[in-house]
């Protein structure tokens, strides 16, 4: 569908050509791991 490196057109064109968000092909994040947390909450006290 969408080639990251195609040498022609940009992530952000494939995108426009078949109708999705550029934030859509990326897909949703991956949040923060549980150490993170922990360590932000320890930081946070």
């Amino acid at each position: 569908m969408i080639e990251a490196r195609h040498p022609a057109l940009s992530i952000t064109r494939q995108c426009v050509l078949i109708g999705i968000s550029r934030s859509a092909w990326y897909g949703p994040g991956k949040g923060d791991s549980p150490l993170n947390l922990a360590l932000t909450k320890l930081i946070d006290a």
